[in-house]
């Protein structure tokens, strides 16, 4: 997982912040703490091998303050990515095709919130799992 901020022709770019999994299992509570104000822009999805569970398999990007606990964050999708869908088949979240919420202040992390990734369900076959999450700045680190 890693972020980076680049400057350009004066002004701040969108950075990412990837995730990557291996076999059934390896996937749980992964964190990202922002260093930066940021909004989310967009995520994608992809996984080499798909969940079999007869139950529902999803995962969610959710907004973490405090002490929250993953699960209990505040959902910056629209609606959950299924980790049931064909393998190999990228999946985007974005502002223009309506899969993140439309609640600003749920798409908006503060320094110190985090970004936490939330698996449902029994995850049984499902391997090879790779989120990106793009984020644009809203301001300079204070922090460093």
């Amino acid at each position: 997982m890693y972020g980076v901020i680049k400057k350009g022709l004066g002004r701040t770019l969108p950075f990412k912040v990837d995730f990557v999994f291996g076999p059934n299992g390896a996937i749980g509570d992964a964190h990202w703490i922002a260093d930066v104000p940021c909004e989310l822009v967009y995520s994608e999805e992809i996984h080499n091998a798909a969940g079999t569970d007869a139950g529902a398999v999803t995962l969610d990007l959710e907004k973490l303050t405090g002490t929250t606990t993953i699960g209990s964050g505040s959902t910056m999708l629209a609606s959950t990515y299924n980790l049931k869908s064909a393998a190999n088949t990228v999946v985007r979240k974005s502002k223009a095709n309506a899969g993140l919420t439309t609640t600003l202040a749920n798409r908006r992390l503060a320094i110190g919130n985090r970004l936490g990734l939330n698996v449902a369900g029994t995850i049984t076959t499902l391997a090879g799992v790779h989120v990106r999450v793009i984020f644009v700045p809203l301001g300079p680190p204070t922090n460093w």
